[in-house]
């Protein structure tokens, strides 16, 4: 009995779908003997290699089928995983893009697809057959987990912990799923429910040493429970010495209790594990100039650049990065790349190339751009996003000092002024009452990861405000006003006066403050505002100050006209507002 090819075609997909692959190749094979270039059957004989592993023989197979039937999902998204299985994953985007177009309900078409895109690094190119393929197949896990690990990998966590958490509710026993759930509930700064979702992930993973060391670090970082941290930190150690990652984050604890030289040493030992490790340098970078070590600290500084949240500029440069040396006869053009202090704080070595023969032009954001239209030398102060003079290299303003050379930190005149014709508009504005004159910021950025550290809040600073014979001018913008609701019950004598809402940008705040007497301001870009025109400040800082305060002392060269005022505990604000108020009284007599 002569077998036609349709039963001997549905005999080889059964003997292929029971994995008796060379069985069923021969049956293929038996058809092509019969109909040289079937399409089903090529499409089968290259399904069948490409089971076998062969992708080399499956490529051939697949394309010739397609030549004779073009309109074949399935045989587009086997071709799109072979040539991905070979490494071409142009060619097997291509192959899996019109596979999709075909048959936009081809599960399997939209998964391969996506596996090509992760291939390339293309986070973004992978959502959206990602997402389809959970569409159609709901209850699939492995694709929810690409989604929400791709999600991650854009930073985009509120979108990845959705993600996470529609995968627990499908594997609830995944302790990847609680462990990646609290990575992206630590981004959002939510630190009690993260440390919830590694204690999970710890039940059904107790010797995971990457999630010991992320509980440790999310400890650390809530501020409370640094014993708590150093002991997850240990015991990831323990079970796997060369863990750079823990190394660093006992580092970042010690760093946070200020205790520099200790966490100098526990950098050092990250980096006999790994010399390359980003987070490693960086923090001893910011060590070394905690501890005055400029031109060393600054150098090590420069690895901020391959950290995860380094913000890259937010347009391409044409021209290459400055890599130092002469700049006479060049156009830089400089770019800020952090916060507004950060801005304020490094523009002053715009007008120093500037003096070196550069002809200098500096990008910056919106508020700052009237602020450094002041700045001596500059050729062209522009925003973020403008269109580019013709410049020949490009520099981050936090990279100068390392591209200078600085070996010292560097003391300068003031550097930033404020508008007369503004001045005087504030003036009118104020008034002209004798009475001594104190700015005052309680809070910086919100969305900066140690806000809650650096920030004392309004509540904090009350005691000031009961100091007699001085009028407070309030220059907080932002999520920090919410605070003023603390002033309704106040005596009805405070002398306070609310600018905050008629501030339009820095220029405005530089006008303001060359009326006042004194700025008070925790660590945020007004402070450096006021120590970059040479008004007197006083600066408030927590226990674990930032890299440019040193680790100790209440001057700093950055600023000759600013006073530091150092927290003694980690979060207890009462002791060093204390000793702020009694010197707001001398200063108060002495004017």
């Amino acid at each position: 009995m002569t077998l036609s090819v349709e039963q001997l075609m549905a005999d080889g997909i059964a003997l292929q779908g029971a994995g008796r692959i060379s069985e069923a190749d021969a049956v293929f094979r038996l058809i092509l003997d019969i109909r040289p270039e079937d399409p089903e059957a090529l499409h089968a004989l290259g399904t069948g290699a490409l089971l076998a592993g062969d992708a080399e023989r499956a490529v051939p197979l697949l394309a010739r089928s397609l030549r004779r039937q073009h309109a074949n999902a399935p045989a587009f998204s086997n071709l799109c995983a072979a040539l991905r299985q070979l490494g071409r994953l142009d060619q097997a985007a291509i192959a899996g893009r019109e596979a999709v177009l075909i048959d936009p309900d081809f599960a399997l078409a939209h998964h391969n697809l996506a596996s090509v895109f992760l291939d390339q690094k293309d986070n973004e190119g992978a959502l959206a057959p990602l997402r389809r393929y959970i569409d159609l197949v709901p209850d699939c896990t492995q694709q929810r987990f690409l989604l929400a690990t791709a999600l991650m990998a854009l930073q985009r966590d509120a979108e990845a912990e959705m993600a996470w958490r529609e995968l627990l509710q499908l594997t609830p026993q995944d302790g990847r799923a609680h462990a990646n759930l609290g990575v992206v509930l630590k981004q959002q700064q939510r630190y009690c429910e993260a440390i919830e979702a590694y204690h999970r992930a710890l039940m059904l993973m107790p010797g995971e040493v990457a999630v010991l060391n992320n509980l440790g670090l999310v400890l650390s970082q809530t501020g409370m429970r640094d014993a708590n941290a150093s002991v997850w930190l240990h015991r990831a150690i323990r079970l796997k010495p060369d863990f750079a990652d823990a190394w660093v984050n006992l580092a970042l604890l010690e760093r946070n209790r200020n205790r520099v030289d200790e966490a100098m040493v526990l950098c050092r030992q990250a980096l006999t594990v790994d010399a390359l490790h980003p987070e490693a340098n960086t923090l001893l970078g910011t060590c070394l100039l905690l501890k005055g070590k400029i031109q060393a600290g600054f150098a090590a500084y420069e690895w901020r650049k391959k950290l995860r949240e380094f913000r890259a500029p937010a347009q391409a440069y044409p021209s290459p990065a400055w890599e130092g040396g002469d700049p006479a006869g060049r156009t830089l053009l400089l770019h800020d790349e952090q916060g507004l202090g950060d801005g304020i704080q490094f523009a002053r070595y715009a007008p120093l190339l500037a003096g070196l023969g550069a002809r200098v032009f500096v990008e910056c954001a919106a508020p700052l751009r009237r602020l450094f239209a002041s700045l001596p030398g500059v050729a062209g102060v522009l925003t973020t996003g403008q269109p580019l003079p013709p410049h020949d290299a490009h520099a981050p303003l936090l990279s100068l000092p390392y591209l200078l050379n600085e070996a010292v930190e560097p003391t300068f005149a003031p550097y930033l002024s404020a508008e007369p014709a503004l001045v005087e508009r504030w003036a009118a504005r104020l008034g002209r009452d004798d009475g001594v004159k104190v700015g005052l910021v309680w809070a910086g950025n919100p969305e900066f990861k140690d806000d809650r550290r650096r920030s004392p809040g309004l509540a904090a600073l009350l005691p000031l405000l009961s100091v007699p014979g001085v009028r407070f001018v309030a220059l907080q913008k932002g999520g920090g006003r919410a605070d003023l609701a603390l002033l309704t019950p106040q005596s009805p004598g405070l002398q306070f006066t609310d600018l905050g809402p008629e501030i339009t940008d820095f220029a405005d705040t530089a006008a303001i403050m060359a009326n006042l007497d004194l700025v008070i301001s925790s660590c945020t870009a007004p402070a450096h505002l006021a120590g970059a025109l040479g008004r007197r400040t006083w600066t408030i800082l927590p226990l674990n100050a930032d890299w440019r305060w040193r680790d100790h002392g209440d001057r700093t060269n950055w600023y000759p006209s600013m006073t530091l005022f150092r927290q003694d505990c980690a979060g207890d604000w009462e002791p060093v507002v204390g000793r702020m108020r009694a010197a707001l009284v001398r200063f108060v007599a002495e004017c």
